[in-house]
């Protein structure tokens, strides 16, 4: 199954499961699943609920995060990369 086709079954589900949840609630959610992703960078399950809900925030503010992905990194591949001291970062 595609990242596409789980993407949207799963938007579908958080329409259908959680009608009257609100952008705020959500990105509050994700925060909260941030700090226990940031306390055990090992956890499988934690790198999937940021990761779902960080697909409910930005479909509640209006950004398709596939497209935003695909066309972020395109910009990335076309940036010029550095080593710095906390790892490479773009000039």
């Amino acid at each position: 199954m595609s990242f596409d086709h789980v993407h949207d079954a799963y938007l579908r589900w958080v329409r259908e499961t959680f009608p009257e949840e609100t952008a705020l609630e959500q990105w509050a959610h994700f925060l909260e699943e941030v700090a226990e992703l940031d306390a055990d960078l090992s956890d499988a399950e934690e790198y999937a609920d940021v990761m779902m809900l960080l697909c409910c925030v930005a479909k509640a503010n209006g950004v398709d995060i596939l497209d935003a992905f695909r066309a972020k990194f395109e910009v990335n591949r076309q940036r010029e990369w550095v080593k710095t001291e906390r790892g490479f970062r773009h000039k």
